[in-house]
Protein backbone atom coordinates (compact mmCIF):
# COMPACT_ATOMS: atom_id res chain seq x y z
CA UNK A 1 0.00 0.00 0.00
CA UNK A 2 1.23 3.27 -0.99
CA UNK A 3 2.60 5.87 1.74
CA UNK A 4 0.40 9.26 2.28
CA UNK A 5 2.19 11.78 -0.62
CA UNK A 6 2.03 14.31 2.00
CA UNK A 7 4.24 12.43 4.20
CA UNK A 8 6.47 11.37 1.66
CA UNK A 9 6.97 13.66 -1.06
CA UNK A 10 9.64 11.73 -2.56
CA UNK A 11 7.54 8.73 -3.10
CA UNK A 12 5.50 9.43 -6.12
CA UNK A 13 8.81 10.99 -7.96
CA UNK A 14 10.73 7.51 -7.24
CA UNK A 15 7.67 5.48 -8.59
CA UNK A 16 7.70 8.32 -11.45
CA UNK A 17 11.36 7.35 -12.00
CA UNK A 18 11.03 3.62 -12.62
CA UNK A 19 7.63 3.81 -14.12
CA UNK A 20 5.90 1.86 -11.09
CA UNK A 21 7.57 -1.14 -12.07
CA UNK A 22 9.65 -3.89 -10.57
CA UNK A 23 13.25 -2.97 -10.93
CA UNK A 24 14.20 -6.89 -10.37
CA UNK A 25 11.53 -8.94 -12.39
CA UNK A 26 9.45 -5.64 -14.11
CA UNK A 27 6.54 -6.28 -12.58
CA UNK A 28 3.91 -3.60 -12.78
CA UNK A 29 1.55 -4.96 -9.97
CA UNK A 30 2.01 -4.38 -6.62
CA UNK A 31 4.55 -2.25 -6.62
CA UNK A 32 5.83 0.28 -4.08
CA UNK A 33 9.43 1.86 -2.87
CA UNK A 34 12.43 0.37 -0.57
CA UNK A 35 15.04 2.28 0.75
CA UNK A 36 18.18 0.87 -0.59
CA UNK A 37 20.22 2.26 3.03
CA UNK A 38 17.16 1.98 5.44
CA UNK A 39 15.51 4.52 7.52
CA UNK A 40 16.74 3.38 10.72
CA UNK A 41 20.04 3.68 9.03
CA UNK A 42 19.86 7.03 7.98
CA UNK A 43 17.06 8.90 10.08
CA UNK A 44 17.35 12.22 7.79
CA UNK A 45 18.21 10.99 3.96
CA UNK A 46 15.95 7.82 3.65
CA UNK A 47 13.60 10.28 1.54
CA UNK A 48 16.30 10.70 -0.67
CA UNK A 49 15.33 9.77 -4.46
CA UNK A 50 19.12 8.02 -5.16
CA UNK A 51 18.50 5.73 -2.13
CA UNK A 52 15.21 4.53 -3.05
CA UNK A 53 14.11 2.02 -6.05
CA UNK A 54 10.49 0.34 -7.31
CA UNK A 55 10.07 -3.28 -6.02
CA UNK A 56 7.04 -5.68 -6.09
CA UNK A 57 5.76 -7.41 -3.17
CA UNK A 58 7.24 -10.46 -4.08
CA UNK A 59 11.11 -9.56 -4.83
CA UNK A 60 10.87 -7.14 -1.72
CA UNK A 61 10.33 -9.90 0.71
CA UNK A 62 12.98 -11.50 -1.07
CA UNK A 63 15.58 -8.86 -0.64
CA UNK A 64 14.42 -8.36 3.25
CA UNK A 65 15.55 -11.89 3.47
CA UNK A 66 19.56 -11.27 2.17
CA UNK A 67 22.40 -10.10 3.22
CA UNK A 68 23.31 -6.17 2.56
CA UNK A 69 26.00 -7.32 0.43
CA UNK A 70 24.36 -9.57 -1.36
CA UNK A 71 21.16 -6.92 -1.37
CA UNK A 72 23.77 -4.33 -2.51
CA UNK A 73 25.11 -6.78 -4.89
CA UNK A 74 22.06 -7.27 -6.46
CA UNK A 75 19.91 -4.20 -6.29
CA UNK A 76 22.20 -1.07 -7.30
CA UNK A 77 22.95 -3.01 -11.10
CA UNK A 78 19.38 -3.06 -11.11
CA UNK A 79 18.76 0.46 -9.97
CA UNK A 80 21.03 1.09 -12.89
CA UNK A 81 19.52 -1.06 -15.28
CA UNK A 82 15.94 0.27 -15.17
CA UNK A 83 17.34 3.98 -14.67
CA UNK A 84 18.70 3.76 -18.48
CA UNK A 85 15.41 1.62 -19.58
CA UNK A 86 13.53 4.37 -18.26
CA UNK A 87 15.28 7.44 -20.03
Amino acid sequence: MPRPVDSDPNYENVMRLFNSTCILCRATYGVTVHELIPRSLAPKSWKRIDNRVCLCASCHTKIHNMSKKDRDDLLLPARDRALKLNQ
